[in-house]
């Protein structure tokens, strides 16, 4: 369990003990000036305000702990540099997020990995991590409406997750095999390589950079729009547009053999147009993209 802890509110014994005598000599005091008084009705205390909570679920009748309330994503931001010799990440994620409520406290889902700072709206926030459950308060309670930044710096080894819903494979998530690493997530395995609101009813558009050993090449989710070379090392950079569920996201890690393929979309769309209605499926066109990248 890795923390930046959240703070007690609990009064020490000890210093209860030490302020008994000076509490018993003010008392004494005070009742002799109220004695000389004239009475006076009682007044109630104000009651705290509750704290604005976001749950540690979102309120799935199967998976009851799967994903978060309180807040909508927008937008993942997330960078990799993968160690595939030692098995290691170091990453960082920033999400772009809408607060559904006020909140004074929400939860983001990662297990396996190592949280080693979190900021919202670019100022450290106090966070606890256990199990799956990465619970984060802001300096300041976020307003209904507000849209806002989080910011989690990870790492450690991933691993797969157990998820009872596919008890016939081991798990879910990061794979690690001899050729490289896959990652398949649905249902629950988003949260085992990034910080997450893993429940499908939250989508969200995707950016998604990872840096990795040659001659390994990574693939993921959306178009590559960028590929960096960095001498024994290459960065890909991905982009995905089309909102989807978390468990869709994917980072795919082997000595692939890439091929680039380019097509005229207008012409498919011609060609798509003089099919009959004989085999639905040839009326739609199978990657309406400018590029596709095979693997």
């Amino acid at each position: 369990m890795a923390s930046h802890k959240i703070p007690s509110m609990q009064t020490p014994q000890a210093h209860r003990k030490s302020l008994g005598g000076t509490l018993a000599s003010v008392l004494l005091v005070g009742s002799c000036a109220l004695s000389r008084a004239e009475p006076q009705g009682e007044v109630p205390l104000a009651a705290p305000a509750p704290e604005a909570v976001g749950l540690a679920g979102a309120g799935d009748p199967y998976y009851p702990e799967l994903g978060n309330g309180g807040y909508d994503v927008q937008h993942y931001d997330l960078a990799f540099e993968v160690d595939l010799e030692q098995d290691q990440i170091e990453a960082q994620a920033t999400l772009d997020v809408v607060a559904l409520q006020d909140l004074s406290v929400f939860n983001l889902d990662l297990e396996h990995l190592e949280v080693s700072a979190v900021r919202v709206r670019g100022e450290s926030a106090l966070f606890e991590h256990e199990g799956r459950e990465l619970e984060i308060r802001p300096t300041k309670p976020l307003s209904e409406g507000e849209r806002f930044t989080v910011e989690v710096t990870y790492g450690g080894r991933p691993d797969i997750a157990v998820d009872p819903g596919v008890p016939f494979v081991p798990g879910v998530g990061w794979w690690r095999t001899d050729s490289g690493v896959y990652v398949v997530s649905q249902c629950i395995g988003a949260a085992t390589w990034f910080p997450c609101n893993d429940h499908p009813k939250d989508k969200a558009t995707y950016s998604i950079r990872a840096t990795v050993d040659k001659p390994f090449v990574a693939a993921a989710n959306g178009i590559l729009v960028e590929e960096i070379d960095r001498g024994d090392k290459r960065t890909y950079v991905f982009h995905a547009k089309d909102p989807m569920a978390t468990y869709l996201a994917t980072l795919n890690i082997a000595p692939f053999e890439v091929v680039v393929e380019q097509f005229d979309r207008r012409a498919n769309e011609w060609e798509n147009s003089r099919k009959t209605a004989a085999d639905p499926s040839q009326l739609f066109n199978p990657a309406p993209l400018s590029k596709r990248l095979l693997l």
